[in-house]
């Protein structure tokens, strides 16, 4: 089942990915499917770490919520977002 839950989150995330590429930047159908991206990928890269997959699991969801937070404008939690987030892959 978990298998299942990883793939899905993959292939959503590579439709999700591509929509976000597509649509015109700064549009509501651009950011709503850049945040269902993050949310597929953090979903795989949870579930490649409870596979086995640690390593990959943690820098892809590591990879995902750094690249958010520099989207965001820079607030205290962004920065303790990366400051965390950096702290657990080191």
């Amino acid at each position: 089942m978990l298998l299942l839950i990883h793939i899905v989150g993959g292939g959503l995330a590579m439709i999700l990915g591509a929509a976000a590429l597509l649509a015109p930047k700064g549009g509501r159908l651009h950011r709503r499917s850049g945040q269902l991206f993050v949310a597929s990928m953090i979903l795989m890269g949870v579930t490649a770490g409870m596979l086995g997959n640690i390593g990959g699991g943690v820098m892809s969801v590591y990879f995902v919520v750094t690249a958010l937070t520099t989207v965001r404008s820079g607030t205290v939690w962004t920065r303790l977002v990366n400051v965390v987030a950096l702290l657990v892959v080191a």
